[in-house]
């Protein structure tokens, strides 16, 4: 290593002198004359090339003096690591001594975490088990709370409806009776103009009639609430779509117009008719077209095969046959053909309707038997012809467990029963114009 740093300053030292790149001339050099003019003649080309190669020269003395500096600072470093290498291999046998000893520590302190692990999950699974428990009844508690809201908030509906119900009719009762009041008046104002003769007789038939008040607090009272009829009438409104032409369709004793209300909401061009002036004045006011007239000359009036159906619901009980059968052949002439008519009325059949209900409306004539009414419709010349049953009753007999031996031989009897005794309040008969 010493003899390193000697060769490269005898090295440096001969650059050092070989850096006038031959300059000077010696003294008694031959040829010196001719060297010099050259040397003269090439000083301006060599004068930056000395330059360079002192400060090379220079440079190079510079990296020389710090070589040997890191030197020397390599061979204290190397005296110094070979006194370390004792000291760095006690610290590591210390350190793996305490590393060991960390480890045990570390061991026993898992095996002690362990254990409180596994006593912790034995915990868990019992809290899960009762967290389940409690999971199952607060489930069963929160179905039993939405039961009681659900019955909470229908009964306060059917609270709600009851009191819009009741004063609704408490309004049409204060209204019927001051209209039955505006009736004895005017039949009142009418004898004392006439007094001391008797009233005119012609005038007296022109003042309303209390009959007609009457018979809308009827239909109220018994056949049912206007959602109630308006929800049976659209079982029909399939049969008049399927028409070619959709209208027009009259319905005769439209009464309260459910009918015209679920054939106008589906866009089908229908009117009414009815002799009630109530029932006119009650549809107009809700924007129906209903006329107050009698079905008999309007549809005689009516033009030829101009109608898509004619409807009646209700009307044939309050007429004589005779009439009836007039009712259908005029009917038959303004359908179109194609055209449907359509004849609701209650079912005898039911003897809680043939026996008891039918004679609630005092204005009822007769029970139509189903066959005896199709047959008519058919007999009049109306072609597919088809009896619809309606409305079953709510009340009827319940049918025992299939289960038990006897429900066998009992369910037909039942059913028979049923049928006859608590059968469909109305039936419909249906005929096609050929």
């Amino acid at each position: 290593m010493p003899a390193q740093p000697e060769s490269g300053s005898s090295s440096l030292h001969a650059a050092m002198e070989n850096a006038e790149i031959g300059l000077p001339i010696p003294k008694g050099s031959r040829r010196r004359f001719l060297k010099r003019v050259v040397e003269r003649m090439n000083r301006p080309f060599m004068s930056r090339q000395i330059e360079f190669n002192r400060a090379a020269v220079a440079e190079l003395a510079r990296l020389g003096a710090a070589l040997s500096a890191l030197q020397s600072g390599l061979d204290a470093l190397r005296d110094g690591f070979d006194g370390f290498g004792p000291r760095l291999d006690l610290v590591q046998r210390q350190a793996f001594t305490r590393e060991q000893e960390g480890l045990a520590a570390l061991r026993d302190e898992l095996v002690e975490l362990g254990a409180q692990i596994q006593e912790a999950l034995t915990d868990g699974e019992r809290a899960g088990a009762d967290l389940t428990r409690l999971s199952e009844a607060t489930s069963a508690v929160q179905a039993h709370v939405e039961e009681l809201a659900d019955a909470t908030d229908a009964r306060l509906n059917e609270l709600a409806g009851t009191a819009s119900e009741m004063r609704t009719h408490s309004q049409r009762d204060r209204s019927e009776a001051r209209i039955r009041q505006a009736q004895v008046d005017l039949f009142l104002t009418e004898v004392r103009r006439s007094f001391p003769a008797p009233p005119d007789a012609e005038r007296l038939c022109q003042l309303p009639s209390a009959v007609d008040n009457m018979y809308v607090a009827l239909e109220e009272a018994f056949r049912g609430s206007t959602e109630v009829i308006k929800e049976r009438a659209r079982e029909y409104l399939d049969d008049v779509l399927a028409l070619s032409r959709r209208g027009p369709v009259v319905d005769l004793g439209c009464g309260r117009g459910e009918w015209l209300e679920v054939l106008k909401e589906s866009g089908v061009d229908a009117y009414g008719i009815d002799l009630n002036p109530q029932f006119v004045e009650g549809c107009v006011a809700r924007g129906l077209d209903v006329r107050l007239a009698d079905a008999f000359p309007h549809l005689a009036e009516v033009p030829e095969r101009s109608l898509a159906a004619v409807t009646a619901f209700h009307v044939a009980e309050h007429i004589p046959i005779e009439a009836l059968v007039e009712l259908i052949d005029l009917s038959i002439r303004a359908l179109r053909p194609g055209g449907l008519l359509i004849l609701e009325t209650p079912n005898p059949d039911s003897l809680v309707v043939g026996a008891s209900t039918f004679y609630i409306d005092p204005t009822h004539l007769r029970p139509l038997n189903p066959d005896f009414l199709a047959f008519l419709v058919g007999a009049r010349g109306l072609a597919d012809v088809e009896v619809r049953y309606k409305h079953p009753a709510d009340d009827g007999l319940q049918a025992p467990d299939r289960e038990r031996p006897w429900a066998v031989d009992l369910l037909p009897v039942l059913e028979a029963v049923n049928h006859r005794i608590f059968g469909p309040r109305d039936y419909a008969v249906l005929g096609r114009r050929v």
